[in-house]
């Protein structure tokens, strides 16, 4: 659908802590593909044509699936580093109250 679109980002709950926003636009029909179009029924679809659409729709699974994926690892990677960091600080007090009561 041709149009101007407006995407409202809020950061209202914490202005402290750092967000990372991920989006994808998916549209339902592409222009004109040429022989495959909608808006000529009457043309019979030849084997090539047929194996160009069938190709076609697999590999905008294949992007859809990439897209997830590199979302889900984005996520874990986010995760692991904010863990990694609290267990480190948790390590240095850790390690403050060995010494401390040490001494």
């Amino acid at each position: 659908v041709a149009g101007v679109y407006k995407l409202c980002f809020s950061n209202e709950f914490s202005s402290i802590t750092h967000k990372t926003v991920y989006f994808s636009w998916t549209t339902d029909k592409l222009k004109s593909r040429g022989p495959l179009d909608e808006a000529q029924p009457s043309t019979a679809l030849t084997l090539m044509d047929t194996t160009a659409a069938n190709m076609h729709e697999s590999l905008s699974m294949v992007v859809e699936y990439q897209t997830h994926n590199r979302l889900r690892e984005a996520t874990g990677r986010s995760f692991a580093e904010s863990l990694n960091s609290r267990v480190l600080y948790w390590s240095f007090l850790q390690s403050g109250v060995i010494l401390a009561v040490g001494i």
